[in-house]
């Protein structure tokens, strides 16, 4: 009887351990949740100011726990060139994404997100949107990749507020108590002049300060949820910025600290000793932000303390900056590499700049003495050893011209003010006319097309013949015509001829036209004419116009930093140009041409 009550405790007690050990809540791996915020510079670190705080009690909680990296630096002001050398822990000649775009992460390489997958961890990715987008690669190895685009809404980004109510929905109908790898990309502050509210539904004043102290108000809210789940204990939790404020960025100098010193904080799970706090004065790059990470995501408790080893004296960051090439500005990349507190870039020559007496790296040192350093280092060795393309004449190798294109950057700038100028105000046509006079049509077409989009929005129809007439293209002078009241002076065929045909003659149109969207639009108005339902292709389309649009307004505010259409022409399409017929001026209203 005995040995039976023996068999039956040590059979209960194992039954015990089996249930403890299969429960998701005792997972040994802590969690890990990544922040990447858009256009969030060092200065806004979280905790840094006491005042703010006041109202963050969560945050202001929890301030002593992050460890904060003061020489935090981002290899690059193209987002995604940025987030692949923070999943691979690579830098960017070794990942080899420089721009925004359709060139992603190769699938050969291992992300942060397989790698989680790997260990067994649940993964989930939420953007705000573009331009971290699935097709970008980005998504390998998460379970659920969740983004805001075209799709949803009609929008391009979300708050980052919804994105994390995503996130923690997710967490607890998909994760519940077991160990995931969750990243939240924030790009909001990349979306100047946006109305933001305060947790008492008041609108708060608009500006950046409004929108950061929104983004700190999310965190604040997302550590209430992680401490109410009782998952904030036990977790790392990592806060990074991918660049400073778009406006920070100087053409001049790409890779200057104004907007490539980021913020980086991190906390670890209580569980978890580390020596991660002894290097937070080092300088560090988005590449061993992601090695820690790799490391982070697969170390178990049990293995002891956490180690992560001293940089090198003799390390170097390297940066590198497609930001003027991608803009056209110049068919320059920027080469650049850090040491200590000098960066030396290969920018309209091999140039010095001292972060220690010019903290954002405006003006270059003197050539004396940017010439002792380069020596000393051995600069151009070590650049060439980084970047293969390096150019310098003490190799025997000529550069390329690297002129920057001052004039076109100068009408880029005026384009971006014109797009901020107000809802329902106007450029006059002198401002008009000398913009044409002075462009060159060769170099200037986004110009020239932005003009048009400008002329036919004013409906300044005599501005929109004279840049047509320039450039060539008939739609534009035809359309004018038809508002002006005059007979078209160019011949015209194919989509064109049913513009100004007095009596429409569809099958005529149809034969011609072979446009799809400009189809749909025609006919949809047409069914419209006749009091009838038009297809949803027609709404479709009108979807598509204003979408485009919105898009490239997008792009003008943000300087072209977020990718949503390449190449940047800002030329109203045909289907665009047709709402705006004289017969059509009814329907004019379901485009939204001035819709932000």
């Amino acid at each position: 009887m005995g040995d039976f009550r023996h068999q039956w405790r040590v059979f209960l007690i194992g039954l015990g351990f089996l249930s403890v050990s299969c429960s998701p809540f005792t997972s040994k791996k802590p969690p890990v949740v990544l922040i990447a915020l858009e256009s969030f510079s060092e200065q806004d670190f979280l905790c840094a100011d006491s005042r703010r705080l006041e109202t963050l009690p969560h945050l202001q909680e929890v301030c002593d726990e992050f460890i904060r990296f003061t020489h935090a630096y981002a290899p690059s002001s193209m987002t995604q060139a940025n987030i692949s050398s923070l999943f691979t822990g690579l830098d960017i000649p070794e990942h080899g994404v420089t721009n925004n775009g359709a060139s992603g992460i190769s699938a050969r390489l291992q992300t942060l997100g397989e790698q989680a997958l790997n260990l067994k961890m649940r993964t989930g990715f939420f953007s705000g949107g573009v331009p971290v987008l699935n097709k970008f690669g980005v998504s390998q190895g998460f379970e659920e990749f969740n983004e805001a685009f075209w799709g949803e809404d009609s929008r391009f980004f979300r708050p980052f507020a919804e994105t994390t109510r995503r996130a923690i929905r997710w967490l607890d109908e998909e994760v519940k108590g077991r160990s995931f790898f969750l990243t939240l990309y924030a790009p909001d502050l990349l979306y100047k002049n946006r109305v933001t509210k305060d947790g008492l539904d008041n609108e708060r004043p608009m500006g950046r300060l409004s929108e950061v102290q929104e983004i700190h108000e999310t965190i604040d809210s997302l550590i209430f949820q992680l401490k109410k789940r009782g998952r904030w204990k036990n977790i790392h939790f990592v806060v990074l910025g991918l660049g400073g404020p778009v406006d920070s960025l100087n053409p001049f100098n790409p890779l200057s600290s104004q907007y490539l010193h980021v913020p980086l904080q991190i906390k670890l799970s209580q569980n978890v000793k580390s020596n991660l706090e002894n290097l937070n004065t080092e300088m560090v790059s988005f590449a061993r932000v992601g090695q820690w990470l790799h490391k982070l995501l697969s170390h178990k408790p049990s293995q002891g303390d956490l180690v992560f080893s001293p940089d090198r004296e003799d390390r170097w960051i390297t940066q590198k900056n497609s930001w003027l090439k991608w803009m056209q500005l110049s068919n320059q990349t920027t080469f650049g590499i850090r040491k200590r507190q000098y960066l030396f870039a290969q920018n309209h020559g091999l140039q010095v700049y001292d972060t220690f007496f010019d903290k954002n790296e405006f003006e270059p040192l003197a050539k004396e003495e940017a010439r002792r350093l380069l020596v000393k280092f051995d600069i151009a060795a070590k650049m060439k050893s980084f970047f293969p393309q390096f150019c310098h004449k003490s190799f025997g190798v000529d550069c390329p011209d690297r002129r920057l294109d001052s004039q076109k950057l100068d009408q880029l700038s005026q384009l971006v003010t014109w797009n901020k100028r107000g809802e329902g105000s106007e450029l006059d046509n002198d401002d008009f006319d000398q913009k044409i006079r002075s462009a060159n049509r060769a170099q200037q077409e986004i110009l020239l097309s932005w003009l048009a989009y400008e002329a036919l929005s004013n409906k300044q129809w005599t501005t929109l013949f004279e840049v047509g007439k320039k450039t060539k293209r008939s739609a534009w002078t035809l359309l004018a015509q038809a508002n002006l009241r005059e007979p078209p002076r160019f011949d015209s065929g194919g989509c064109l001829k049913y513009f100004v045909e007095e009596k429409k003659d569809m099958a005529s149109f149809y034969k011609h036209c072979q446009n799809p969207g400009l189809r749909k639009v025609v006919h949809g108005i047409s069914m419209l004419k006749a009091k009838k339902r038009p297809l949803d292709g027609f709404w479709a389309q009108v979807d598509a116009i204003r979408n485009r649009r919105r898009a490239l307004n997008l792009n003008l505010n943000m300087l072209f930093i977020n990718d949503v259409k390449r190449p940047f022409d800002f030329a109203p399409s045909l289907s665009e140009l047709y709402f705006f017929l004289p017969e059509n001026a009814d329907y004019l209203h379901l485009i939204e041409m001035n819709e932000s």
